[in-house]
């Protein structure tokens, strides 16, 4: 039992990258230069963390709290590079 169990936390914390989940993202603002890119992210982990809030279903709120995990991701991928 203690084996599956640790075999559900690997997968449930695979992060899917952002670009998977916003199309905005993948199409448009991955394009811009990094500081547009972070910025970017850092409003909407703010829309993201409002609407979450307020979201009653239970499979809506996993869709959301991935996004957030996703941004989160992406913000640490760019911090090194934040100079550009």
């Amino acid at each position: 039992m203690i084996k599956k169990l640790r075999l559900f936390r690997v997968k449930a914390s695979s992060c899917s990258p952002l670009g998977d989940l916003d199309d905005i993202y993948a199409c448009a603002i991955s394009q811009l230069p990094i500081r547009t890119r972070k910025e970017y992210c850092q409003r909407l982990i703010k829309r993201i963390k409002f609407e979450l809030k307020t979201a009653s279903c239970r499979q809506k709120k996993q869709q959301l709290k991935k996004i957030i995990e996703s941004a989160t991701l992406e913000i640490s991928k760019l911090e090194p590079n934040a100079k550009n």
